[in-house]
This record gives C-alpha cells, sequence and structure tokens, in this order.
C-alpha cells in the first residue's frame, strides 16, 4: 500500500498537470522592441528573439499583435514554472515508492 504523502505527491503533480493544459498557448524567448530605419526614417520593429539549437532565431511581430505575443510569453513563463514543479513532484514520488519498496 502507497504512503498517503506519496498519494499527496500525485494529487499535486495532477493539480499542476492539469494547469499546464489550461494554458491558452505558450512560447519562450524574449520580445524585443526596436527601430528600423528606412529613407531617413525610423519606424517601430518588435520580434520574438529565441534560442533554438545553439542559435539566435528571430521571428517578426506585427505591432497589432503585441498583446496577444506578450500574452503567450506570460504564459510560456508559468508553463516553465509548472514543468519544474511537475520534474520536482515526479522525482519525489519515485524516491517515496523506492523507499515504500526497500
Amino acid at each position: 500500500m502507497q504512503d498517503a504523502s506519496v498519494e499527496a505527491l500525485k494529487r499535486k503533480r495532477l493539480k499542476s498537470l492539469e494547469q499546464l493544459t489550461r494554458l491558452e498557448g505558450w512560447t519562450s524567448g524574449s520580445l524585443v522592441e526596436t527601430e528600423r530605419k528606412s529613407n531617413g526614417q525610423s519606424y517601430p520593429f518588435r520580434y520574438l528573439s529565441r534560442s533554438v539549437g545553439g542559435k539566435n532565431k528571430i521571428t517578426y511581430i506585427p505591432s497589432g499583435e503585441c498583446k496577444a505575443w506578450e500574452k503567450m510569453l506570460r504564459n510560456g513563463k508559468k508553463a516553465k514554472a509548472l514543468f519544474d514543479d511537475i520534474t520536482e513532484l515526479s522525482i519525489a514520488i519515485l524516491k517515496g515508492e523506492k523507499k515504500e519498496e526497500s
């Protein structure tokens, strides 16, 4: 029979997994706002910068879509925190189950 603390950890992990699935889309990286010059005039320029395989990749972000991308980046930070929690909980569960077998 499993220890009550292991069961509590499993419930907590399941709750974190459910929170992760409820995020409405997420990404990692940084939203960069700068200016681009053309014909002597400056224009605002925004892009998503992220590291992929050790290289920086950029994705142009139209100005009307900035709020949506900002939300996705916030959700990305939440997702990373949830992944970290799930990892720690999974390790604790495995250790607890292993301890019970001994």
